[in-house]
């Protein structure tokens, strides 16, 4: 049996895993619900791992709800926050791909150009954050 391209791995012999994100997710918010999942020193806002899942699962269900799916890319324009992690938990949850809009750039409103796949429009983006 020849090896797939994609599951190519360099010179060691343990197997890559087969597993998802989302069923890894799972696996963590069972083996440990009550635990730390994620801590946002700033705002001072925490997750357990089960509120971390459940919080993923709502944001997933709010990008099918708005018509992303599956191989759809979802762009984010945001620098490194809770809801950035949500986002990227969430795309991969539902098989969307999500891709970073560089903060540093100006902010994107209105000047986004059709892709492939389904998008939300460029209004649904965030205020510019105040410089």
């Amino acid at each position: 049996m020849s090896a797939l391209l994609s599951y190519s791995h360099g010179t060691g012999t343990t197997p890559l895993l087969g597993d998802t994100i989302g069923a890894d997710l799972d696996r963590a918010v069972a083996a440990w619900p009550d635990r730390e999942a994620l801590v946002d020193v700033p705002s001072g806002r925490r997750w357990t791992y089960a509120e971390f899942g459940a919080a993923v699962d709502a944001v997933a269900h709010g990008m099918l709800a708005k018509g992303v799916t599956k191989g759809d890319r979802v762009g984010i324009w945001a620098v490194n926050c809770p809801e950035w992690v949500l986002v990227q938990y969430a795309t991969a949850r539902i098989g969307a791909v999500m891709v970073n809009i560089n903060p540093r750039l100006p902010h994107p409103r209105g000047r986004l150009r059709p892709a492939a796949g389904r998008r939300l429009p460029a209004r649904r983006l965030p205020p510019p954050p105040d410089e």
